[in-house]
């Protein structure tokens, strides 16, 4: 039986199918992959900066790539995208490859944005410099499936499951003068996807950025 427990840290580690029996660590964190900041279009208003980032997981699902072995589910938990160190989980297996991520989202008590009386999944704030907010709040339960991009299995780890904020970021800025196009969620496959933390500094540096597994969505 798989042991499971949470952790804030990670270090460097074999391959996932190194060792017979070992701790995976899978990091889940907003990363950048363009600008940290977005001009408002007002000088007296400066840039915009992501200031909030929460996103409520349902169930964390690792599927083994063995036929026939049962997958490891996640408890419940929100992320929140901005914290530093990285939030995280360890799973203890004798499962040496895993194939495929799936992450199920879900309305939170503790992802509420302030005017709302409603439970979110995601909620996503910007300031610029005079602290004006643009602030984003989906209720919608959608899940996002990543399959080893290689065809085999996700191989090295620290695992970081990565979302975008720069993606993010120039969307609500987008929004602050234009009405937001479209359904916000479906960026979701856009921003996330699974890379490999390869020195375990809890980063995601410039020679990492090559995702072992872009997300798919899944309903």
């Amino acid at each position: 039986m798989a042991a499971l427990g949470m952790t804030t840290t990670a270090c460097g580690g074999p391959s996932v199918g190194d060792v017979e029996s070992q701790a995976l660590t899978l990091q889940v964190s907003g990363v950048y992959l363009g600008p940290k900041a977005v001009p408002s279009g007002d000088d007296a208003r400066g840039d915009f900066t992501m200031s909030r980032a929460l996103i409520s997981v349902d169930s964390m699902q690792l599927t083994p790539c063995a036929s026939g072995s049962a997958p490891i589910t996640l408890d419940p938990r929100v992320y929140d995208l901005l914290a530093d160190p990285p939030l995280g989980e360890t799973v203890t297996t004798a499962v040496t490859e895993f194939c495929t991520l799936r992450i199920d989202l879900t309305p939170s008590p503790d992802v509420t944005e302030s005017a709302s009386s409603s439970d979110e999944s995601l909620l996503l704030e910007a300031k610029d410099e005079t602290a004006a907010k643009i602030t984003y709040a989906g209720e919608d339960s959608p899940s996002l499936t990543f399959t080893a991009d290689n065809g085999d299995f996700f191989g090295d780890q620290p695992l970081l499951l990565g979302f975008d904020l720069s993606g993010w970021l120039a969307y609500l800025a987008g929004g602050a003068t234009n009405p937001l196009p479209g359904l916000f969620d479906s960026t979701l496959t856009d921003v996330a996807a699974l890379y490999v933390d390869t020195n375990g500094n809890q980063q995601l540096d410039a020679d990492e950025q090559t995702p072992v597994a872009h997300a798919q969505a899944s309903r």
